[in-house]
């Protein structure tokens, strides 16, 4: 550390006429950075300098062009902070990770460090703090993984000064679905003269249109199956779909979860998910059945992308690409996708509630856990025997490196609350 502060030169200052918020601020120190390495700092020291090292270190050895100083393990200083802050940080990191398939813990850190030549080629808009959402959509989008360090926290509350608001975090969170779409072939033709950055965006650009092209190919297959479905629908019925479409029927056109509209006799063959599923879908519609088969069908291809990212947590896009496509042209999932049976969106969802628990066994982030749990409790409510997956859950969690013991206990108490 010694050797590292000794190397360390101070730089001019730049100073704005105005104040112009965050995000101009450092748009404007990186505009007139030289060095190999960015790092950001705010000026009231919530941060500690001395964790400079650990930030900046992945990116001097060559391993990763962005590395974040996760807060995850100073939860209760965070929390100390606000507990509206420390929730809605949470939240926006978990958005950020569905929308970009990313594994972060603290998006909204201010320790972000970046390969000098990288930042330096990736112009922003945002002026206050959703610049770090926009800088973050940026570099996962192309193909840049955001590796992180634990760092010490020391907060300030509102009354000391903090400036962030609550619209701070719905600016943020329309900043990640903008960019989320938004084109990046500028910043892709910029990034095209570092040899080594443009190799890693390349290749993310290939996965993802493998990925893309690969969907499209499992919603076209199945549909092509429905055609003969789509002309005469009870051809997709079996002896069980009455017992789905009856109730559904009832609820579309009584609101009550019935055998059948005006019966007056109560399904209890059936949970109430999927009937009401397809009541959501025939009330859409205007009651055509067609309509169903359509959506189911890109339903059960859609189920290829969750299957794609939990194998990319462990494995290379090839790899990965090969377990979805095996999965989307699995015979079994392509006849029962368009019938009128829970089956495709059974399958949807504990895609879903897979992908959020490998994602915790990965990061140790609780909302992965949490989001695991409620998304097994709405596959519960289509097909009751998904309660038991809660049980080698729990077992897992006693053996994972983290979170520690104690979140351990808490998190599997709340999940045996909520499920009972």
């Amino acid at each position: 550390m010694e050797e590292f502060s000794e190397t360390l030169k101070i730089r001019p200052q730049v100073f704005t006429q105005s104040n112009q918020g965050k995000g101009s601020a450092v748009r404007t120190g990186i505009r007139h950075s030289h060095g190999d390495v960015v790092i950001i700092q705010d000026a009231d020291l919530e941060y500690d300098p001395q964790d400079y090292f650990q930030c900046i270190e992945p990116i001097l050895q060559g391993k990763y062009a962005a590395v974040y100083g996760s807060r995850q393990e100073s939860g209760k200083n965070r929390l100390h902070s606000s507990p509206i802050f420390y929730l809605g940080a949470l939240s926006l990191t978990f958005c950020i990770d569905l929308l970009f398939h990313a594994e972060l813990t603290d998006e909204p850190t201010c320790y972000k460090a970046f390969r000098g030549d990288l930042i330096r080629n990736l112009p922003f808009q945002g002026n206050r703090f959703d610049w770090e959402c926009e800088i973050t959509a940026k570099i996962l989008r192309l193909g840049f993984e955001i590796y992180e360090v634990p760092i010490a926290y020391h907060p300030r509350k509102k009354k000391e000064g903090k400036k962030i608001r609550w619209k701070d975090g719905i600016q943020s969170l329309w900043t990640c679905l903008k960019w989320k779409w938004h084109p990046l072939k500028d910043i892709r033709a910029s990034l095209e003269q570092i040899p080594d950055l443009a190799k890693v965006q390349k290749s993310a650009l290939k996965a993802e249109r493998a990925i893309l092209l690969l969907v499209f190919a499992a919603v076209a297959i199945r549909l092509l199956y429905s055609i003969p479905g789509l002309m005469n629908p009870d051809l997709l019925c079996r002896p069980d779909s009455a017992t789905y479409l009856g109730p559904a029927f009832s609820l579309a056109h009584d609101g009550t979860f019935s055998t059948g509209p005006g019966s007056g006799q109560a399904a209890l063959i059936r949970t109430p998910g999927y009937p009401l599923y397809l009541a959501v879908l025939l009330l859409l519609s205007g009651g055509s059945l067609q309509f169903c088969i359509i959506i189911s069908c890109i339903l059960g291809g859609l189920a290829v992308l969750p299957v794609y990212r939990a194998a990319r947590l462990y494995a290379n896009w090839k790899v990965s690409w090969i377990s979805a496509f095996l999965f989307a042209l699995n015979p079994t999932a392509i006849a029962y996708t368009p019938m009128f049976l829970s089956d495709a969106l059974f399958a949807w969802i504990v895609a879903f509630q897979m992908l959020f628990f490998l994602k915790f066994m990965k990061s140790g982030f609780g909302y992965f856990f949490f989001a695991a749990v409620l998304t097994s409790i709405a596959g519960t409510y289509i097909r009751p025997i998904n309660i038991a997956w809660i049980l080698p859950c729990l077992f897992v969690l006693c053996f994972l490196p983290k979170p520690p013991f104690r979140e351990k206990i808490r998190f599997g108490v709340c999940a045996l609350v909520l499920t009972a």
